[in-house]
């Protein structure tokens, strides 16, 4: 399984990635994205489902300043 990072201090808040992976990424006020978790809360981490790699690598190229990563996680046994 594959899990996009935001590193939120590399972040300068340009929008592409939430206008790519748009509904999962949103925007705060100021225009830095977060992901939903499972709760609802916003957060940094956003595992990715079925069909969203493509998607999670567009947003990754596109980012200006690099700001986000795609890890490989490894599940809990």
């Amino acid at each position: 399984m594959q899990e996009l990072r935001i590193d939120m201090s590399a972040c300068v808040a340009r929008g592409l990635c939430s206008e790519v992976l748009a509904p999962r990424l949103g925007r705060d006020e100021w225009g830095y994205p977060w992901a939903v978790d499972e709760s609802g809360r916003g957060t940094t981490r956003m595992p990715l489902v079925a069909g969203e790699e493509r998607a999670a690598r567009e947003a990754a190229r596109l980012c200006p300043v690099r700001a986000l990563l795609l890890t490989r996680v490894t599940p809990a046994a």
